[in-house]
């Protein structure tokens, strides 16, 4: 999630603050090449080239955060597109809105109300996203665990169904259901911090 914000929220910023222009195209452009990739392919492709080709990085099992890390670029651009799209149409509509125009007639600087009110505006339909897609995340992801042998909840489930473990796969449910209510109340409860109007 960490990479996944730290690619796609400057380029959906960009992209929405310069709608219909260069920077919204190659937003678009990016976005549809990173959602086309197939998460089985990519995860395999970056396992041969950073890992058997290189020797940069350990792809199989987790000793250490060096094995988190294929797995988590691939799950970041899995996640990228999302984020791009969803904070360039609501920067861009911020961005439309009367109080930014009136933030400029009272003399703000550009920066100061892009960052202070823009933002701050925008981040609330990204807060919804992110909580569904940290909520999956939580939920394990069976693919690229199952490719990466990443001891995560996904490839538990998988050893679970195949074993007729039903105990841990009823538990597994459970805490991956919690988690995902969890999860959505603070999502909500921090959507009305930001935008008190989301209460009414």
């Amino acid at each position: 999630m960490a990479l996944a914000l730290l690619v796609a929220v400057p380029i959906g910023v960009f992209a929405g603050l310069s709608p219909g222009r260069w920077p919204d195209r190659v937003a678009l452009y990016l976005g549809s090449v990173f959602v086309s990739v197939p998460n089985f392919w990519l995860g395999i492709v970056l396992a041969l080239v950073f890992s058997v080709q290189l020797g940069w990085l350990p792809a199989i099992g987790y000793e250490n955060f060096a094995y988190t890390i294929l797995p988590a670029i691939v799950l970041a651009v899995e996640i990228a597109p999302f984020i791009i799209r969803t904070l360039s149409v609501s920067v861009a509509q911020v961005m439309r809105e009367s109080y930014i125009g009136a933030a400029a007639v009272r003399g703000l600087g550009q920066t100061r109300i892009i960052m202070a009110h823009a933002l701050k505006n925008a981040s609330v339909p990204l807060l919804n996203l992110l909580g569904v897609q940290f909520s999956l995340l939580l939920g394990g992801v069976l693919v690229v665990e199952f490719i990466f042998d990443y001891p995560g909840l996904g490839l538990l489930t998988i050893n679970a169904v195949l074993q007729r473990d039903f105990p841990l796969i009823q538990g597994i449910a459970i805490v991956t259901s919690v988690a995902f209510v969890m999860i959505n109340i603070f999502v909500d409860l921090l959507a009305t911090m930001i935008d008190p109007r989301l209460e009414y």
